[in-house]
């Protein structure tokens, strides 16, 4: 009895999990030598159809050559195996793919045509079922870069994608609202600013608007939180994108034996907080609070135009000492952003970390490191000189752990001492306690 046979008169593929992730991108990875690949021409990088019973996903063509696989096995990423639904033992079948036909629109914009409601639904199908290259994505988000949309298009690219997304219904009142915030900034956009107080909000969503051909990305809360700079203040640190600030430092005049960086308006609290602690417990530390609301202006000059050039950089965060820095994302952004820096290797990030639960705000930044007792206790395990003399405040903070831990499976919320916590010291504003919104 022969083995059945592929529509293109091959045999089937033997699928094989190693359990590859690629994030969201389906790839598929076949022999050099794989028979499926010399008949079909099949080459690195190419984009496939994967079949597997009656799913079938585009892939993109990795080819093996060495003996990871047998002859007649390919293997999918994570990602692919998820999107075919496959078990071990199907039967896989990789053919060319069809044609995108929404292409041709795409080439129609690049050279200045205009794209009506058919275009814009046939092109956002096509996105959201995966057939489009990353080159091909680039090439429609190119298309319409600018002031290339005319309104009429804007509006048919939204209906487009909201025809082609889930939809829900909420039948009754009050509806409430919880996720995590990590993966924005991280994985799914470039983060170009991150507001932390509502002077700065103002700030930047004129800068925003009033910018030209710049994807723009503000990141700001829902709940009140403290307003720390006055609208003078706001609008200077703005610009510049990163500072200084002088009021919540006590390294002036010298140099700091420590730098406490945040972005974000969650890490600012706790990093204040955590300045406000070792001003209090390790009074002799010099501590130096670096505000930034520009990511950009972490990565060199010569790599984004908001960058700062390195000697402005090394003045901000020393050359040598160690650096602390609370950020509400992915900890990797910040070290990827940084990594050409000098004091790159002295960078200890703070961030989202993919834990969380249903639990009390200031828990869930106790889960991912990200709180003020964390991060005094980051401060002490990285500042040589503190030695023996901070174990006094180490044993306090891991106390306070243990107290938060307690109280919160006992009455449901943070301490009082946390959820009501305000800037103990002398600061710049009058004001400086008043909670307003992102």
């Amino acid at each position: 009895m022969s083995a059945p046979r592929d529509v293109g008169g091959h045999p089937p593929l033997r699928p094989r999990r190693l359990g590859i992730d690629t994030h969201t991108e389906p790839v598929i990875y076949m022999r050099a030598d794989c028979h499926v690949c010399r008949a079909e021409g099949f080459t690195a990088r190419e984009r496939v159809e994967v079949r597997a019973g009656t799913r079938s996903v585009i892939a993109t063509l990795n080819v093996v050559t060495s003996d990871l696989l047998a002859p007649g096995e390919a293997a999918v990423s994570e990602a692919a195996w998820a999107l075919l639904g496959a078990r071990e033992g199907d039967a896989v079948r990789a053919v060319h793919p069809a044609p995108v036909e929404s292409l041709r629109h795409v080439r129609a914009k690049l050279f200045g045509n205009r794209l009506d409601s058919a275009a814009m639904r046939a092109i956002i199908n096509d996105v959201v079922a995966r057939r489009y290259a990353d080159i091909e994505l680039a090439a429609f988000v190119a298309a319409g870069a600018g002031d290339r949309l005319d309104v009429d298009e804007t509006v048919a690219l939204t209906h487009a994608m909201i025809e082609v997304g889930q939809r829900l219904t909420w039948t009754r009142d009050p509806v409430c609202d919880k996720h995590c915030v990590g993966g924005l900034p991280g994985n799914r956009t470039t983060p170009i600013v991150v507001a932390i107080a509502a002077a700065s909000g103002l700030t930047i969503a004129d800068r925003c608007l009033r910018s030209r051909n710049f994807v723009n990305v503000i990141v700001a809360g829902k709940q009140p939180s403290p307003q720390w700079l006055d609208m003078d203040a706001a609008i200077k640190h703005c610009t510049a994108g990163i500072g200084i600030w002088e009021w919540a430092s006590n390294d002036t005049g010298g140099d700091p034996d420590v730098v406490l960086a945040c972005a974000g308006d969650l890490p600012t609290i706790e990093i204040l907080a955590a300045a406000a602690l070792l001003r209090e417990h390790l009074p002799a530390l010099k501590v130096r609070v670096v505000n930034v609301v520009d990511l950009m202006t972490l990565q060199p000059r010569e790599e984004h135009p908001h960058g700062l050039p390195d000697r402005d950089f090394d003045v901000l965060f020393t050359t040598d000492k160690p650096i602390i820095f609370a950020y509400h994302g992915y900890p990797w952004l910040i070290h990827r952003l940084t990594y050409h820096r000098t004091n790159h290797g002295n960078l200890h990030v703070r961030g989202y970390k993919e834990e969380g639960t249903t639990t009390t705000p200031f828990d869930m930044a106790v889960r991912n490191d990200l709180d003020r007792f964390h991060l005094v206790a980051d401060v002490i395990d990285r500042v040589p000189k503190l030695g023996y003399i901070a174990a006094y405040a180490k044993q306090k903070v891991r106390d306070k752990l243990i107290e938060h831990g307690e109280y919160i499976v006992e009455y449901g919320e943070d301490m009082p001492e946390v959820r009501d916590w305000t800037w103990p010291f002398a600061h710049h504003r009058p004001d400086a306690d008043a909670r307003d919104g992102d």
